[in-house]
């Protein structure tokens, strides 16, 4: 991990490093998460959508990339739940269906609508 970090950081305009540590964060958020560690869970999730955010930021029509932050914000939702963190939850899932609605009205994928409707059952039970 600390590899790709240091790669990262001492090539910060190079956006596969980026997206690349934006990947490790998430999957380390997963692992955490498995484990039952959920504010670690959330530590790595944040950083994964904060990077997801950035690369989203400098490739706007990119909606691979849009549709990676809107899963960064359901998992931090998710998280947030699971630790009664309710409004928090609330904005993050909102924010996730927001971006997967946007996602299914430019490329029609169903998937996308999927994810939308889903991030809102969670905001209606919470």
């Amino acid at each position: 991990m600390n590899l790709s970090k240091d790669l990262y950081e001492s090539n910060k305009g190079n956006e596969s490093l980026k997206n690349g540590l934006a990947v490790s964060y998430s999957k380390l958020g997963e692992i955490f998460q498995t484990k039952g560690d959920l504010d670690k869970a959330l530590e790595y999730f944040t950083l994964d959508m904060n990077l997801s955010k950035d690369l989203y930021e400098s490739n706007k029509g990119n909606f691979n990339l849009y549709s990676g932050l809107g899963v960064s914000y359901f998992k931090i939702g998710a998280i947030l739940e699971d630790l009664n963190k309710k409004a928090e939850a609330k904005e993050n899932l909102q924010q996730a269906a927001s971006i997967f609605a946007r996602c299914y009205q430019h490329s029609k994928i169903e998937q996308y609508k999927e994810w939308e409707q889903y991030a809102k059952r969670m905001i209606d039970e919470l």
